[in-house]
């Protein structure tokens, strides 16, 4: 449910409010006490997540300049059954946060694109485990962005895509952490004529050293952590011909 508001040409306000969900399906053969002998659910399940959500925003936008705002609240029933590690969780997520996208035509040719969110999370329940409570949810980083500044040409056009985070944890007991980065990503095409085109591709351009999550959210020295990193340094050369 929703609606907006025209405040003049270039300016409009909007709210909406939605309300979602999912069935847990298999999930539920593998966590415990959800189901009875005969199939029926028990009553530490409804056999489904929710997620509600309202949204408040603002959008500007012009030829030349395009500007949106939206603050938003959400709450998110989150029932999970982990292959790798093995846990099994029953939980509820809260969050708020305040979102900034924008787009800039400054030249006929050079344009600057973006966006910076941040968000204040924290798990709200945990059927299983109370002791993580009021913790920030793994990966949840207070600010994320992305910034792409491109330059375009008749026959060639180069840019860059800065994406960046604060620090966050890896796992829900907020022991092991990964800190703040920017990834870097450059890319350039040259059209040689209307059907050939040559682009290349540089993602993570200064080789970061990034962690995602770990299976272990604890670790002394010697321990060994099993972790997802981000890839490094990766440049791909494509040619494209697109045929008549």
């Amino acid at each position: 449910m929703g609606g907006s508001y025209l405040l003049s040409d270039s300016q409009t306000f909007f709210a909406r409010y939605s309300k979602g969900g999912r069935a847990i399906a298999d999930r539920l053969l593998q966590i415990g006490g959800t189901l009875n002998q005969d199939g029926s659910l028990t009553s530490t399940t409804s056999g489904f997540d929710t997620t509600k959500q309202l949204e408040v925003g603002y959008k500007y936008g012009t030829s030349d300049l395009m500007l949106n705002a939206t603050l938003f609240d959400t709450v998110t029933e989150d029932t999970q059954a982990e292959v790798t590690s093995g846990l099994t969780f029953m939980r509820e997520y809260e969050a708020m946060g305040l979102e900034f996208e924008g787009r800039w035509n400054a030249t006929e040719n050079f344009v600057m694109s973006g966006n910076v969110t941040w968000t204040d999370a924290e798990i709200s329940d945990d059927v299983n485990n109370a002791a993580i409570v009021g913790n920030t949810p793994r990966r949840q980083a207070d600010w994320i962005w992305t910034i792409t500044p491109e330059y375009v040409t008749d026959t060639w056009s180069v840019g860059a895509s800065l994406q960046g985070s604060t620090e966050y944890y890896v796992q829900d007991n907020n022991d092991l952490k990964q800190e703040g980065y920017t990834l870097v990503n450059l890319f350039a095409t040259y059209w040689v004529n209307d059907q050939f085109s040559v682009a290349l591709n540089v993602n993570n351009a200064t080789d970061e050293f990034i962690i995602t999550e770990s299976e272990e959210g604890s670790a002394a020295v010697g321990s060994f952590v099993r972790a997802r990193p981000l890839n490094g340094r990766t440049t791909v050369l494509s040619l494209k011909y697109m045929f008549d």
